[in-house]
């Protein structure tokens, strides 16, 4: 967060952001994990969404209600978007069905292999010797 902070230029700004970060972090930290299920995103969530609050130039800060709702808001959003990143590479490593053991050859099997190719004519052989190794 103060890395954040010293982006903005203006120190009444950056004083008020600090203040809001203070007073709604515990309440968009439980909003952000409700959603991810996990700390350091549901943290990434909360920094996230106070790195939009400085990026707006002009934001209205007077109204505490108006900028906790829309903190909680875009704190939530950016959490479901960070859920669904997760599941989608979760999804993706599982649906490949490829485990460790399959792509592993051990030394029986290549000694196998290299009999069998042997056994064939020599231009299939040289064909398979150079695809494979």
């Amino acid at each position: 967060m103060l890395a954040l902070l010293m982006t903005v230029e203006d120190f009444d700004t950056a004083d008020t952001i600090a203040s809001l970060y203070r007073k709604y972090k515990g309440l968009l930290y439980k909003i952000a994990y409700e959603k991810t299920g996990i700390k350091e995103d549901a943290e990434d969530a909360v920094n996230d969404a106070f790195a939009a609050l400085i990026a707006i130039s002009g934001f209205d800060y007077s109204d505490e209600k108006k900028t906790r709702n829309w903190l909680a808001v875009t704190t939530r959003n950016i959490a479901i978007n960070i859920a669904k990143m997760n599941s989608y590479r979760n999804h993706k490593e599982l649906s490949d069905g490829i485990e460790v053991q399959d792509t592993v050859m051990f030394i029986d099997d290549t000694i196998d292999l290299q009999n069998s190719i042997a056994m064939l004519p020599e231009d299939l052989s040289k064909m398979l010797v150079l695809f494979y190794y």
